[in-house]
């Protein structure tokens, strides 16, 4: 994927982060963390995409970021992004942890961090978030250890990369 197709998409889901938006776009940041010996994650999304996806699958009303969030919120999305969202590290499964979330503008942000990890070589991803309520979902990915920046885009066809550092 070239630069100047990231470099669109990531225009396009900034600028729509203030209006309606017809895209259907996710960011999602894997940084190593050499220090702290983790790999910290961070997704952005639509709220009202994320609401939409959690109403449907759970049969729950949400309400992500006011006074009426139903209070076991981040347990339902923990679920859903463990089923959804698969992250190997150095070719080995690793169960993450939600540190939380954050809720800005129209954009949520969900924090993940997965422990224990001395070095990254690779990461082996499988993102399937809100494909079932968007055919034409995307997730940019974007990878960072050591100074080395790796982006990836996945679609519902190509839902799945392993990206060697």
């Amino acid at each position: 994927m070239n630069i100047y197709k990231i470099s669109l998409i990531l225009i396009v889901f900034s600028l729509s982060a203030f209006t309606t938006h017809k895209y259907y776009v996710s960011l999602t940041q894997i940084e190593h963390n050499e220090k702290e010996k983790s790999v910290e994650i961070t997704l952005r999304v639509f709220t009202d995409d994320l609401e939409l996806c959690l109403n449907n699958r759970f049969n729950k009303t949400f309400l992500i970021g006011s006074s009426q969030e139903f209070p076991q919120t981040n347990t339902y999305l923990l679920d859903y992004l463990n089923q959804k969202l698969i992250i190997k590290i150095n070719g080995k499964s690793y169960e993450y942890t939600m540190i939380g979330k954050e809720i800005e503008d129209d954009l949520t942000y969900i924090y993940l961090e997965i422990k224990g990890i001395k070095t990254l070589k690779s990461v082996d991803i499988t993102n399937n978030v809100f494909f079932e309520i968007f055919e034409d979902q995307q997730h940019i990915v974007k990878i960072k250890t050591k100074g080395i920046l790796k982006n990836i885009i996945l679609f519902k066809d190509k839902n799945h990369q392993i990206i060697n550092l």
